[in-house]
């Protein structure tokens, strides 16, 4: 078998193995659909968490965000953050040798008018992290802030995952009028 045709046969095994996830569902990570078309940001946007999501706000879906509430079709509202710090283990003279990292998030996605595309939803990464004794102090901040990084990538993540599954809310429809008007 030549090359050329060893080639040709794994490319058309490749096609013939991915098709099936065409019908699942199956896209590339970063693409995603929201139902609306312009949102507004109701949080601190000069911090590293926020830049992040309007980044993959903008490059997975395309929304505008907007200045004002009144240009927005949805509202996303940061109501909480916190991050603790937590030691699990020591090491024979009493220090720290492990800590338990938890970031925790709360946000609501409505419209202007009050409606709620998601209910309040609170989203908590918790993650370890382990120290070498003979580590010092400056890579140990390091080692930390990297986990905390990925820790608010994994936040973005779960947070565009579900405003991608908000649903719009539905106008109220008035109840037809049954009763028959009945002539003397």
């Amino acid at each position: 078998m030549t090359l050329t045709s060893r080639r040709a046969l794994l490319g058309a095994a490749a096609v013939v193995g991915l098709s099936p996830l065409t019908g699942c569902g199956f896209r590339l990570r970063g693409h995603f659909d929201l139902p609306f078309e312009t949102m507004y940001l109701d949080m601190n946007r000069n911090t590293p968490f926020a830049s992040r999501l309007e980044r993959h706000l903008k490059a997975g879906a395309g929304v505008r965000l907007v200045s004002s509430i009144s240009e927005a079709q949805a509202i996303l509202k940061i109501l909480s953050q916190s991050n603790e710090r937590r030691a699990v283990a020591y090491n024979a003279n009493g220090d720290a040798r492990e800590y338990e990292l938890k970031t925790t998030l709360q946000f609501r996605l409505t419209s202007p008018e009050g409606d709620e595309f998601l209910p309040n939803t609170v989203i908590s990464v918790t993650r370890e992290v382990s120290y070498n004794e003979d580590e010092d102090y400056l890579s140990r901040d390091q080692s930390e802030a990297l986990v905390l990084n990925e820790m608010q990538q994994d936040i973005v993540s779960q947070m565009i995952r579900r405003i991608e599954k908000a649903k719009l809310p539905q106008p109220a429809i008035p109840a037809a009028d049954t009763t028959a008007k009945l002539q003397p």
